[in-house]
């Protein structure tokens, strides 16, 4: 029995004698290859011309995997793949697990060794909490406004200041009214008159709402940093929430810290615009194509009706009678006047999701002394991911469905 379990033992402990190979994961910047076979061609191609011998170049999961006999073909394969796919695709250094496939089967694979042992690259990144709590309270400072109108109540200033809105009245037989009315409105909210000013209510988040907030900021964040890093191809990264406010990400086993940066440090944002239609201006029309499935294009507006900055909250869920996806959409509330604006006469006419994406490259430039530098540059690629038709006038809450996933 004993002699069985260090057989055993040893069975699953050989897959840590054989050194992973240097490689290099391909992928598209979009974490995926349309064409995968097409891709791994030119890559053998450009190889073979520069006269540099890889070990294997594969399609492993949808990506491109090349392997390499040493750091240095590594690197110099990069910079032969790099300049002959170009920006449209990442190319990242990593090591690559060798274990035969004989012990594959058998489920045995090496121990993980971690960012200390392996070594790699470790992100820490705050996330800008403030700034989604001041969109908060901007857009409670438009419907604050339009409610006070609404109601008939006269005052001569609404504003903001660290994180508290100030809302001054003109006669002090309002007060009341208003108070009992946005206590009512806002129970997420600490609301008392000034003890400066008696004309002065007071406006300011509980910690409770300060804490959905920054929960919603920081787990947008965490899915975010997580498809990027699935993009990297790395084996068990680690992407988690530290604290209040911050994000840790561990990249073990990968040497180009600044591709990783470059992918990991891609923002977005989202445009709502309708189709165009026979009414729509040439100027003002422009053709995108899907995301999802690039050969399939729409032609929108231009004009945009809001955006991505616009929402304030954003919970997927799916459809009860179809079962397909769907996405709950909030917006502030000068957005909510917005979308009323461009879909109430636009009932039956479809609406667009246009998503950009920015990501850094770099170009060589001379700087004032002459000297040759790289300078980062900003790339946008835009693309629709839902193209819903309008079913009844929006406001600040609705839903959005045509999603593929």
């Amino acid at each position: 029995m004993i002699f069985a379990l260090i057989i055993l033992g040893f069975l699953y402990a050989l897959p840590n004698l054989y050194a992973p190979d240097y490689a290099l994961q391909i992928n598209g910047y979009d974490g995926r290859l349309d064409n995968p076979q097409r891709v791994e061609r030119s890559i053998n191609e450009s190889l073979t011309d520069a006269g540099l011998d890889a070990k294997s170049v594969e399609v492993l999961d949808g990506a491109i995997l090349v392997r390499l006999n040493s750091d240095s073909d590594q690197l110099r394969a990069k910079d032969i793949i790099s300049d002959a796919l170009g920006s449209e695709f990442v190319v990242a250094m990593n090591l690559a697990d060798n274990t035969p496939e004989w012990l594959q089967s058998f489920g045995a694979s090496p121990m993980k060794l971690g960012l200390d042992l392996s070594g790699g690259v470790h992100f820490l990144l705050q996330v800008d909490v403030n700034q989604a709590i001041d969109n908060e309270l901007q857009g409670r400072e438009s419907e604050i406004r339009r409610t006070l109108r609404e109601g008939g109540f006269r005052y001569s200033n609404v504003s903001e200041e660290n994180q508290v809105i100030s809302i001054s009245l003109r006669s002090i037989d309002d007060v009341p009214s208003v108070l009992s009315d946005f206590q009512r409105t806002y129970p997420d909210s600490n609301i008392r008159v000034s003890d400066v000013d008696a004309l002065t209510i007071l406006m300011s988040l509980t910690e409770l709402r300060v804490r959905e907030i920054e929960d919603y900021a920081v787990a947008q964040n965490l899915t975010s940093l997580r498809n990027r890093v699935n993009e990297l191809g790395v084996a068990e990264p680690i992407v988690q929430r530290q604290g209040r406010s911050r994000i840790v990400v561990q990249l073990p086993g990968v040497q180009d810290s600044a591709q990783a940066k470059r992918i990991i440090g891609k923002t977005a944002n989202l445009q709502f615009h309708l189709e165009s239609n026979s009414s729509t201006p040439a100027y003002l029309r422009e053709t995108l194509p899907s995301r999802e499935f690039p050969s399939q294009t729409a032609v929108i507006d231009r004009t945009i009706i809001v955006t991505g900055n616009q929402v304030t909250n954003a919970q997927p869920s799916f459809d009860p009678e179809t079962n397909a996806p769907q996405v709950s959409i909030t917006l502030d509330s000068a957005g909510g006047v917005q979308m009323n604006r461009a879909t109430r006469d636009n009932v039956g006419r479809r609406m667009a999701v246009q998503f950009i994406e920015y990501r850094t490259e770099f170009r060589t430039v001379v700087n004032e002394d002459g000297v040759e530098v790289e300078e980062p540059y900003q790339v946008a690629e835009r693309s629709f991911i839902s193209l819903a038709r309008i079913q009844q006038p929006l406001s600040n809450r609705f839903v959005i469905n045509g999603l593929r996933q």
